[in-house]
């Protein structure tokens, strides 16, 4: 029984892991298309590792 509740505290160690990397690495690329989008970094308002958004800047018209 011992050897069976270590075995699942490992595979629960080795998700949470992988689930933390995976999370770092999605706002690590929503950070590089939000610099792209939004038209550099700073004209971002806020990054995850869901979505980002830009600051909506005041549109000059000639």
């Amino acid at each position: 029984m011992n050897k069976t509740i270590k075995k699942l505290v490992v595979i629960a160690a080795v998700a949470l892991s992988a689930g933390a990397l995976a999370q770092t690495y999605n706002v690590y690329n929503h950070k590089k298309m939000a610099a792209i989008e939004c038209g550099g970094e700073q004209n971002i308002k806020s990054v995850t590792s869901k979505k980002f958004e830009c600051i909506e800047q005041a549109r000059k018209t000639l």
